[in-house]
């Protein structure tokens, strides 16, 4: 009898396990099963058109001292209209091009609006660029109505006088050992695929740089020059670039692996070309040999049902509050909540900007990694491409976005890059 108990045990322990590893990631992050995401994809898609109609009207002069913006509350299908006079809130939604969808719109209380919010972040950064505090990100936090400053140290003393210094504005500090504001729970499953190493490399997957310290970073995406076409790059982080050695030489480094192998050592990938760590943070990484494909496709292999995924588009991301998901070596494939645009992060190294801030789970060796956002309710495996991860903390982490890459690249290095997509059809 007890046999037979434990038999039971195990296969319900295995069915269980089996399930779970089957979910698709945005079925955890929404706490929902998989049947129900492509009816809430749909509606994400469909907020996010509205919320973007609805922003370029608080951009207006008789709005923009009213309000302080919106956020999508999908759970609870609405869009939160952050109001400092109800009153205008009633005019905002008879307008024509709100009024049909008015249903979807809920005043959410504000006491700063954003043309105050956007004025004190200007003189933080301005306090920031003097002071230069060290390991901290700041934004914009629309749910929050306040500018968030987020700390991985206390008792600073540089941190310590920043924080001083912006006081008159009163915004909202966080260390990174206290409780979030909001924190999207993520399981992170050891792999139980064990593959080969492959000159398939997809975003996500691991890198490093061999040199007196190992540096290990991910892939972001496959580009592609537009002039040069013989030219093909892996874009990734450019903190994970050695500045000490003469020749920074990137092989792969397999989720499966904590350190990198010795017999990745002979698959050179490539060596970076141009890279950046002050104002953004990329590197080109020129792939050397021929027999390096590249690729569209992005890891996700802790999910049996879903292991690779295909980037399709590129996406400017837009919404707070809607789902943006990355793909890193460490880590591997988690999702979370976007919390606030244009944030900025500084550390020893210089400030970096443009940010993407998200409260998904990543830490060290995701850096590079792919950012992306899942765009077809009727193709789960679909999605489009946002950016590379750039930087983290306990509860917060931030993506260089896609248009800032290729902006960057090709203003600064004269480089027009191109993604490397799934061909249509």
């Amino acid at each position: 009898m007890k046999n037979i108990c434990f038999v039971l045990i195990l296969l319900l322990s295995l069915q269980s396990y089996f399930g779970h590893a089957q979910e698709h990631p945005l079925a955890r992050l929404w706490k929902v099963n998989d049947s129900e995401i492509p009816r809430l994809l749909e509606l994400e898609r469909n907020l996010t058109e509205l919320d973007k109609i609805l922003s370029q009207i608080l951009e207006q002069d008789d709005y923009i001292t009213n309000f302080a913006g919106s956020y999508i509350n999908l759970m609870n299908e609405s869009i939160v209209v952050m109001t400092l006079n109800l009153s205008k809130f009633n005019d905002l939604i008879s307008l024509p091009e709100i009024n049909p969808h008015r249903n979807f719109f809920h005043p959410g209380n504000a006491t700063i609006s954003t043309a105050q919010l956007r004025k004190n972040f200007e003189q933080i950064t301005q306090i920031a660029l003097n002071i230069r505090p060290i390991n901290i990100f700041f934004y914009i936090n629309i749910e929050i109505n306040n500018i968030i400053l987020f700390f991985e140290y206390k008792n600073n003393t540089i941190n310590e006088k920043f924080i001083n210094e912006t006081e008159p504005f009163h915004p909202h500090i966080i260390y990174a050992e206290e409780p979030p504001y909001s924190l999207a729970q993520q399981t992170i499953k050891s792999p139980r695929d064990v593959r080969k190493i492959s000159v398939i490399i997809p975003g996500g997957e691991g890198i490093f740089n061999h040199g007196p310290e190992s540096y290990g970073c991910s892939v972001g995406f496959w580009a592609r020059d537009a002039i040069n076409t013989k030219n093909t790059y892996i874009i990734t982080t450019g903190h994970g670039i050695d500045s000490r050695l003469g020749l920074n030489e990137f092989y792969p480094w397999p989720w499966e692996n904590n350190a990198p192998p010795p017999e990745s050592r002979k698959i050179i990938i490539g060596t970076p070309v141009v890279f950046s760590v002050n104002t953004f943070d990329y590197a080109l990484i020129k792939v050397k040999r021929k027999n390096v494909i590249p690729s569209f496709e992005v890891r996700n292999s802790d999910f049996a049902q879903y292991p690779i995924l295909f980037i399709n588009d590129g996406l400017h991301a837009s919404g707070h509050g809607i789902h943006l998901c990355k793909s890193g070596h460490t880590t591997h494939f988690t999702c979370g909540y976007i919390k606030g645009f244009n944030g900025i992060f500084g550390d020893e190294e210089g400030f970096t900007r443009n940010l993407i801030i998200t409260d998904m789970l990543a830490k060290d060796g995701d850096s590079g990694g792919s950012v992306i956002s899942f765009d077809a309710p009727n193709n789960l495996r679909s999605v489009s491409l946002a950016g590379i991860h750039a930087a983290q903390s306990i509860n917060i982490a931030a993506g260089q976005s896609l248009e800032t890459i290729i902006s960057a690249v090709n203003s600064s290095w004269n480089i027009k890059i191109v993604p490397v997509l799934r061909p249509r059809g």
